[in-house]
């Protein structure tokens, strides 16, 4: 079984048919369910000075399971996000997120082709100009504290130095019906700098973009 998942991923992971399905779902179910079922109010602020040949590790905070696809719809352009690997246990939601190009990742014990397919993703292209992006929270795992981020984890900040590309912080913010998704300014890692210093630096910077506070270090 996986050999044949494998192969299914070599194929179909970050294609033209990966995209088309990321389009469709946001044509036909983040726009009716925010707009009309929620009736949520998005705003999204910095969403055009990005460089649209750039390949970016888009680093969010995380609140709701409705975050990877708001981040989605804030760049307009593909997202592989990195999932934890739980997820996958349930057939529909993996079959969902492997048509988004889903990247499964075991947050107990990260190994290397987690890693390696991350920096993957970041090589690839659709049609063939637009660069596809890693999306990842940095958070790990959803904050329920309504007014403070949680602690930082490293793994954005690697994976970054490891595929050479710079980190795009966004900060997400819910306040009753209204969302707020503000994009930052890109930045590269320093490669020499500790990776947990850079987590908190970038943890900060997100902080900044949203509504909510940094966690004592």
């Amino acid at each position: 079984m996986s050999a044949l998942v494998k192969k299914f991923k070599d194929i179909y992971y970050y294609s033209g048919f990966s995209v088309f399905c990321q389009w469709l779902t946001k044509i036909f179910f983040l726009i009716p369910y925010f707009y009309w079922f929620k009736n949520t109010k998005i705003v999204f602020e910095n969403k055009d000075a990005l460089d649209p040949k750039a390949h970016y590790v888009v680093v969010s905070n995380h609140r709701s399971y409705e975050d990877p696809p708001l981040m989605g719809f804030a760049l307009g352009r593909p997202v592989a996000f990195v999932a934890k690997k739980e997820l996958f246990s349930n057939f529909f939601l993996a079959l969902f997120m492997w048509a988004t190009s889903t990247i499964s990742v075991d947050r107990a014990a990260p190994d290397k082709s987690t890693f390696k397919e991350a920096k993957e993703a970041m090589k690839h292209h659709c049609f063939p100009f637009t660069p596809w992006n890693l999306g990842i929270f940095i958070e790990g795992t959803r904050s329920k504290d309504p007014e403070y981020l949680s602690k930082p984890n490293k793994g954005p900040i690697f994976i970054a130095k490891l595929a050479k590309a710079q980190i795009l912080p966004m900060g997400i913010s819910y306040e009753g019906k209204n969302v707020t998704v503000k994009i930052g300014e890109p930045y590269e890692v320093d490669p020499k700098a500790d990776l947990d210093d850079q987590a908190w630096d970038c943890l900060e910077k997100i902080s900044k973009l949203c509504v909510y506070k940094m966690p004592s270090k």
